[in-house]
């Protein structure tokens, strides 16, 4: 049986297929493809996929470090907020 070949583009499609919620069984079996390799594909894209958004990782964990700090600060105004009403409601109550 001759080895069957997939281009980029072809399988790119098969993929967004795939992830918009068909089967990978469907797919397999539509296009006649194993299942193993087409998971294979799928790890693949994932890896480089990944790769692609994390050019620069230490430039990324500064980033996430930043919006932490931002996180926190907006947690503690919360808190703050939540106490001072909760200080209302006990005046209002007494």
């Amino acid at each position: 049986m001759k080895r069957k070949y997939y281009s980029a583009r072809t399988k790119a499609v098969l993929l967004q297929e795939y992830f918009n919620g068909t089967d990978v069984s469907v797919i397999c079996s539509r296009e006649q493809i194993q299942p193993t390799v087409f998971l294979a594909w799928k790890k693949q894209f994932l890896k480089s996929a990944l790769k692609e958004f994390v050019k620069d990782p230490e430039s990324m964990i500064v980033h996430l470090k930043s919006d932490i700090v931002k996180l926190q600060d907006d947690l503690k105004e919360k808190d703050r907020l939540i106490n001072q009403l909760l200080g209302r409601i006990q005046v209002i109550v007494q």
